[in-house]
């Protein structure tokens, strides 16, 4: 992750990752509010900047690197949803 912005009325969060080619892009990442993410347990520091994540996300449509987040699955195992 390399950035992280715990406002509202969306959270967003944005990493880098090889996409089909294998060129490192980066994917801005939109959650829900900040009420929602912590009734679903995430607190401010739950991922921070220089963790390493996997993002289950729903795409853009425009094809653009980003999209909705479903889920994040920690370094641990911990399976986090969006």
């Amino acid at each position: 992750m390399t950035k992280l912005e715990w406002t509202n009325p969306h959270v967003y969060f944005f990493v880098q990752a090889p996409d089909a080619e294998g060129v490192t892009r980066d994917y801005a990442i939109e959650c829900g509010s900040i009420n929602l993410l912590v009734r679903k347990g995430w607190k401010v520091n739950t991922i921070k900047v220089g963790d390493t994540i996997s993002v289950g996300l729903y795409p853009l449509r425009s094809g653009q690197p980003g999209g909705l987040l479903d889920s994040v699955t920690l370094a641990s195992g911990t399976v986090i949803k969006g």
